[in-house]
């Protein structure tokens, strides 16, 4: 699939222009560092080594080392994530400790889990609910545990913060291409630098790709800029504007296609139609998509921040923070009929003789069910102010508080329309479907045929003759942090202690309902053995907002609340070159909706018909290593064991003990590692070679039934088990400093084909070939 004109034109204006202005430049300065004025909120990424971090904000809001932090953090930084092509936050789970992939094909996010719960986004400390795309990511942190005192409402697993680019003191500028399997094409250009020497810096990033899949019709177009502007006012104060842009118009229809039997009196429903007995069946039915080629997903989003930092005075400074939101989701296309009867009904039966010498091939079964119109729209508008005053105590001991003040607004208007029936068939008619084949070869298509099946016109959509069901929701939550770190001991022992009240205001459909929560959180970190061995211990509590009124009684519910512990050990070694974290965790979230085990069906309206009956607790342990193992060497490995159980049930205690079903599962256990080898002299310098490999255990997706005249056999996400490789090369400088790159990636070397998370045919083995120029 080709790069449509308009963006190529778009994207190579905007980055080959400063690219020729660069090649006029002397050669080229030392890589630019970002502008700042204040230290403390700001995390050095020059101290980064490549791919290892050595500071993060998550844990505090506070720029601080990774040694003296109470918490396990995992930091993924720009370069790892471009060296292997890992630009979808899905891509790069597997190697952060404890975290659950989604599917990158579903693209939208979402489904990442962190020990075992889902994950919330943050951009610099901001909550959003969309991953942002990596190309405007410097560095993404990742804080494990209930984290609530420092962040507001956030899951029991963690949180996910986006650290952004920021503007250089420096001219610098680039441009990069990769090309590959399926069509990937991928566009990305960069520039940075001043305008105004000492006083107004400028940044640009921006990146165009598109790619296929082996499903039938599925394309990801996707196109992101963003900008940002920092004056220096002052050197004690900063101003900096960002915005970010991002379209994404997908094909995006799929689901998780099982397949039925008859055995005497029962239908059977089993797994993937990929893992059916009749692999040629199989294999056509797991890519066939039976939305069509005209079926249309379109997220867009606009995100704009400013930022004031300002040095009050030595050991007193001010960061305020603003941030507004918009997203837009579109999708006009069909339902899914996601199961196929190789023995069916018979009124399908019915159905598929209708279709005969309409369909290739009527002897191999038929969906169990019509598909139909679909439409939906999701508008969300998200705003927020931050301000954070942070205070060193001049006494003989180290001291450092911090206060914080935040809010949060969010709302979502949701409708989604469907038309089936007469009213379907009159669509259809009117686009000359009118025979009781074509109606039904419409509403079934061919899975044998898709170049004629998956180009069938969908019915245009007209909000008043499809049904409709709308839901509105708004949240505002408004809180107040105050975190204080101590050093002691020289410096061998790190306290530091978190305390926050947070109030939230709720609109569900036209319901209105608040709720106040106090967070803590508190650690010690304890030199055992200098920086090379800590013994560190955390507890902490959260709450994660999912707010519901109750059917019956109106009561407000769906505040779910967690508490946690994390003990372990880390360090650095080899000089400061190679660090450990070694954790064990132990969290449990309580308040979780049910229905009312005493009110069955919620018959009775003056009883309530759900209550906050269940509770799930995750406990395991996770190890983490990285650094330069020698000058030319650099390692990443985790490993993770993640046991989450149904601990409380009120409306089935059957499931107690259990692991959670559905999206709220996720592997037992997880393992990756990513190294690369670089060789600095002799004939092959400027070359590098890198190797990863992931594993994610097998786990349950859909549970079993069981009726009189039905079985549904549990669904399961396959075992993950995966190497990639990259092979790369850097020239040496040109004569006016810039110099080329040149890098081949293969991923799934041994062409390992299992169905996705969210049940997409598999990719298999992949290979890109990227160019970069840096100026």
């Amino acid at each position: 699939m080709k790069i449509p004109t308009s963006a190529l034109k778009h994207l190579l204006m905007g980055t080959l222009v400063p690219a020729a202005v660069a090649l006029a430049q002397n050669p080229s300065t030392p890589a630019a560092e970002e502008v700042y004025v204040l230290g403390e909120f700001r995390v050095n990424t020059a101290k980064d080594d490549s791919f290892i971090a050595t500071e993060s904000a998550a844990g505090t809001r506070i720029a601080t080392d990774l040694i003296n932090l109470p918490f396990s953090i995992s930091v993924l930084t720009e370069e790892f994530v471009r060296e292997f092509q890992l630009f979808d936050l899905d891509q790069q789970a597997p190697f952060i400790s404890g975290m659950a992939a989604g599917d990158p094909a579903a693209g939208g996010g979402g489904g990442t889990r962190l020990r075992g719960f889902t994950v919330p986004y943050f951009r610099n400390g901001f909550a959003r609910t969309q991953a942002p795309d990596s190309n405007s990511i410097a560095r993404t942190e990742v804080i494990k545990g209930p984290q609530s005192a420092i962040y507001g409402r956030v899951s029991p697993g963690g949180v996910i913060n986006f650290i952004s680019k920021k503007p250089g003191t420096r001219f610098a500028s680039g441009l990069s291409y990769v090309t590959g399997s399926y069509d990937h094409q991928r566009i990305s250009g960069d520039i940075t630098g001043p305008i105004i020497p000492g006083k107004l810096f400028y940044r640009v990033d921006a990146t165009h790709y598109d790619f296929e899949r082996p499903t039938d019709f599925w394309y990801n177009r996707t196109t992101n800029l963003s900008g940002s502007l920092t004056y220096k006012l002052s050197p004690n104060t900063l101003f900096t504007l960002e915005h970010e842009y991002t379209n994404r118009i997908m094909q995006g229809g799929q689901s998780f296609t099982r397949w039925t039997r008859v055995s005497g009196p029962q239908t059977i429903t089993e797994g993937s139609v990929f893992y059916m007995p009749d692999q040629v069946l199989g294999k056509r039915l797991a890519q066939f998509n039976v939305n069509g080629a005209h079926n249309v997903v379109k997220r867009k989003a606009d995100s704009s921040y400013l930022t004031m930092e300002h040095r009050i005075s030595p050991d007193l400074n001010l960061r305020a923070n603003f941030a507004y939101t918009t997203r837009a989701f579109l999708k006009d296309g069909t339902s899914t009929p996601a199961t196929w009867a190789t023995n069916p009904t018979a009124a399908r039966q019915t159905v598929l003789n209708s279709l005969t010498g309409v369909w290739l091939d009527t002897s191999r079964g038929i969906w169990t069910g019509d598909r139909a119109g679909a439409y939906q729209t999701i508008d969300y508008v998200e705003k927020g102010f931050q301000i954070d005053l942070t205070k060193k105590w001049n006494t003989q001991i180290s001291q450092r508080t911090l206060v914080t003040f935040d809010t949060f607004f969010q709302n979502n208007d949701q409708g989604t329309w469907a038309l089936n029936g007469a009213p379907l068939n009159a669509a259809l008619n009117a686009l000359g479907l009118t025979t009781t084949a074509q109606l039904n070869a419409w509403k079934n298509p061919d899975p044998f045929n898709p170049g004629v099946s998956g180009y069938y016109p969908n019915p245009q959509f007209d909000s008043k003759t499809w049904t409709v069901a709308r839901s509105f929701n708004e949240r505002f939550y408004y809180g107040s942090l105050l975190n204080h770190t101590i050093e002691l001991m020289n410096g061998r022992l790190f306290w530091t202690g978190s305390a926050r009240q947070d109030w939230g205001k709720f609109t569900v459909g036209t319901a209105d309902g608040n709720k106040a929560k106090f967070t803590y959180s508190t650690g010690l970190n304890y030199r055992v053995l200098g920086r090379q061995v800590v013994a560190y211990g955390n507890i902490a509590t959260g709450f994660n907002p999912a707010p519901q009124f109750d059917a019956n009684t109106g009561q407000l519910l769906g505040n779910q609340e967690s508490a946690g512990v994390e003990l372990g050990f880390k360090g650095v070694l080899l000089n400061d070159r190679f660090s450990y974290t070694l954790a064990f965790f132990d969290v449990e979230q309580d308040n979780q909706v049910t229905n009312n085990p005493e009110n069955p069906g919620g018959l009775d309206l003056s009883l309530p018909r759900s209550i906050p009956g269940a509770a799930t607790r995750s406990r395991g342990m996770s190890f983490d290593v990285g650094g330069k193992v020698t000058e030319n060497l650099t390692l990443l490995a985790n490993i993770a064991w993640t046991d989450v159980r149904i601990v409380r049930h009120a409306t089935t205690p059957s499931l107690i003990g259990t692991r959670p079903l559905g999206g709220q599962n996720a592997p037992a256990r997880t393992y990756s590692m990513a190294a690369r080898y670089s060789i600095r002299k002799g004939l092959l310098a400027g070359v590098r070679l890198g190797l990863t490999y992931q594993y994610a255990a097998e786990y349950m997706r859909i549970g079993p039934s069981a009726t009189a005249t039905a079985i549904t056999l549990p669904f399961f996400n396959a075992e993950v088990s995966e190497w990639s490789a990259v092979i790369g090369y850097a020239f040496k400088r040109f004569k006016n400093g810039s110099r080329l790159d040149l890098s081949l990636n293969v991923n799934n070397l041994l062409d390992e084909k299992e169905m996705t998370t969210a049940a997409y045919y598999p990719e298999g083995r992949t290979v890109r070939l990227t160019a970069g120029l840096r100026f």
